[in-house]
């Protein structure tokens, strides 16, 4: 089960997801060791979508 208490998740059928799926990127957390490629993902991420 993915847990992300700091959004305060509402929608019960996220309750059994076990794979985090970034469609369009094409990765999970079951597939891509993400801490591992990206490094600090907020901010990675964050400089992503600005070029995107």
């Amino acid at each position: 089960m993915l847990s992300y208490p700091e959004f305060g998740l509402r929608n019960k059928l996220l309750e059994n997801v076990e794979d985090d799926f970034l469609y369009h990127f094409g990765i999970g957390l079951k597939t891509v060791d993400i801490p591992k490629i990206f490094g600090d993902t907020k901010v990675r991420f964050r400089i992503v979508s600005e070029l995107i």
